[in-house]
Order: C-alpha cells, then sequence, then structure tokens
C-alpha cells in the first residue's frame, strides 16, 4: 500500500495536507496546493481559502463532513469537485484528527488528498452503458416485432414476447427446442444453412425469406434479418 501511495504521489495523484484547527492554517505539499490552483509556498492558508476553491454544490456537504469530523474524531472521508483551470476534476479527501490531551479539543486534522477523475469518468461511462443496454432491452421485449438470438446450431438464447407470440410456443418451450428442426421446415434448411454459412464466414448481415411452422403446425411466411455478434460457447451468436 505504501508503494502504491508512494508512486501516485510521484505521479501527482495525491496531495497531503496539514491543519492547524486552532491558528486555522492549512499547509499543503506541492501537489495539493496544484489540485486547487494556489502557487506553491511554504506558508500555510486559512481554510476557507480552500472551501471557496471546492465547487458550489459540494461545498455544504464538506463542511459537514470537516465539522463532523472535529466534534467526533471519525475520520475524514469526502469526496468533491474543484476547478482546475478549465476543467473540473474529481478528489477523495482522507483525515484523521489530533486533539489536545487536556481540553479535548481538536487541533490537527492531517490527510491526503486523491485525484479519482478517472474513476469518477469510468462509473459515468459505466452508467451510461447501463442505461442504453436497459433501454434497449426494454424496446426489444416492448416491440411489436419478433425478435431473437440464437446459436447457428439451432439453441435459441432470449427472444421477445413478439418471437412468442409468432411462433406460438411458450418461453420455456423456445429454450428446449432448436429453430433449425423445431421452427424450420424440412425444404428450407438447405436454404438457410447457406445464409447462415456465408454470414458466419463474412460476418456480414444476411436477408431472406422462408416460413416458420407453428407450434399448432400451421406455415407462416417470414423474412429473417439475420445478423452475427460475439461468441457463446464458441459459438456465434445470431440475432434475428
Amino acid at each position: 500500500a505504501q508503494r502504491r501511495l508512494d508512486a501516485a504521489m510521484i505521479a501527482g495523484e495525491v496531495g497531503t495536507f496539514d491543519w492547524d484547527v486552532v491558528n486555522d492554517c492549512v499547509f499543503g505539499d506541492r501537489n495539493l496546493l496544484g489540485f486547487f490552483g494556489i502557487p506553491n509556498s511554504r506558508a500555510g492558508a486559512a481554510v476557507e481559502r480552500f472551501m471557496d476553491l471546492i465547487h458550489p454544490d459540494d461545498q455544504a456537504t464538506v463542511r459537514d463532513r470537516v465539522a463532523h469530523s472535529l466534534a467526533t474524531g471519525q475520520n475524514l472521508e469526502a469526496e468533491y469537485r474543484i476547478g482546475v483551470g478549465t476543467q473540473l476534476r474529481w478528489f477523495h479527501a482522507r483525515g484523521k484528527v489530533e486533539f489536545d490531551k487536556d481540553t479535548n479539543q481538536a487541533i490537527r486534522l492531517v490527510g491526503i488528498l486523491l485525484d479519482i477523475t478517472a474513476r469518477k469518468e469510468a462509473e459515468a461511462a459505466l452508467l451510461s452503458l447501463r442505461q442504453e443496454a436497459d433501454f434497449l432491452a426494454w424496446a426489444i421485449e416492448n416491440s411489436t416485432q419478433p425478435f431473437a438470438a440464437g446459436t447457428g446450431d439451432g439453441r435459441l438464447l432470449l427472444f421477445n414476447p413478439a418471437f412468442q407470440k409468432l411462433t406460438g410456443y411458450t418461453d420455456q418451450e423456445l429454450r428446449q427446442l432448436r429453430w433449425t428442426d423445431t421452427l424450420t421446415p424440412p425444404r428450407w434448411r438447405m436454404f438457410e444453412k447457406e445464409f447462415v454459412d456465408r454470414l458466419t464466414q463474412t460476418g456480414l448481415p444476411q436477408t431472406y425469406e422462408k416460413e416458420y411452422i407453428r407450434k399448432d403446425g400451421s406455415l407462416i411466411p417470414v423474412e429473417i434479418n439475420v445478423h452475427v455478434t460475439r461468441e457463446f460457447d464458441r459459438a456465434s451468436v445470431l440475432y434475428y
């Protein structure tokens, strides 16, 4: 852990602070002062100078966290934003309070400030991807257009209610059958195999017409738009 901290400090990702609470004077190393855009100096500065540079939406929370730590002795943990030049960056402050043994009053708050901008950006990107995936899942589930995904050997991995309605099979039944056999009439199988082989070889979407055998035995003409995506159990996943 110490090695990681040393490396982070060398890389400019961690700064240290020492707040003399009694005299209201904060001393920071070069990294910490750089985070706040304050010129490097050995002279300390009042805590309000640093507070005023924190994003307005985060100031109240940081003040409450600091006050709580000074009052209870609990370690300080706070995340907030600072405008560094034209860029807004995220930081995580961790600190420990020291008390006067005679008066039991807080006299120092020492700690580190970590630049967590990269983590916050990754979290935001992941959240965006999840939201997109949730929207796509909702759109497919509620679409009137039949949709299914399966493997080239006939397994169905997922499908929407419109696909169930088209074929007449229940969810459980579709998961147990193979579309290459149960849903595809014999006279269409070799015809369809040519398109599937071409798809897996070239990766290019294929469109063709065929028939499905519904659960009640009736035939229904369909137009298939098939694409290939990732690998699943060493088999290409196709979606229609």
